[in-house]
Formats: C-alpha cells, structure tokens, sequence
C-alpha cells in the first residue's frame, strides 16, 4: 500500500481523464494521512476551471483491495463494491494511472 500511495503522490498536478467518458480531472494535493486524502479538481480543462472534490484516504484502500482480486478495475466494479459510490470513475481513472494504462 506504502508503494501504491507514492504512486499517487507522483500524480499531483497531473490531468487525468475518466473512462469512458473522458472527463478532464486535475489531482492537486495528496496526504495519505488525513481522512480526506486526495483532492482533485473536476472539470479541468488546463486553465484552473472546475470544481474541487476529494477522495478519502477509505476510498483508496478499499478500491486497492478490491484491485488484487480483479483483472480489469473499472468505475461500475467500484461502485458495486461500495469501495466508493461517489467517486468511482476518478478512482478507476487514478488506478489506470498508477498501472499505466491511462
């Protein structure tokens, strides 16, 4: 987990896109820990637009359990988990990420 949290750190600042929609979204702070531990900004376009959200530190870690048990980690699996019902498809997008498929 200690690896995967990094990871994510590296994505501060990194615009990132969710699927399959391909929604801008912008990761501008991480700090595993505190319960709210990543913020993001939505809507991101490049030119500071957008709305901010954050993804809890809870999120992650279930999302990341849930990961070492399915192949192909998408928002719908997240959702259906109850890893996260309000953020799925940035999670989805931040995994792909960490992996390297985004």
């Amino acid at each position: 987990m200690d690896e995967v949290w990094a990871t994510i750190a590296q994505l501060t600042g990194r615009t990132l896109y969710t699927r399959p929609d391909r929604e801008a979204f912008q990761i501008v702070s991480v700090n595993r820990s505190k319960a709210q531990a990543i913020q993001i900004l939505t809507n991101s376009n490049g030119t500071g637009g957008g709305e901010t959200q954050i993804i809890s530190r809870g999120e992650i870690e279930r999302t990341f359990n849930i990961r070492q048990k399915v192949d192909d980690l998408t928002p719908t699996i997240i959702r259906i988990s109850g890893a996260s019902v309000k953020n799925p498809e940035h999670i989805a997008a931040i995994f792909a990420a960490i992996e390297g498929r985004d």
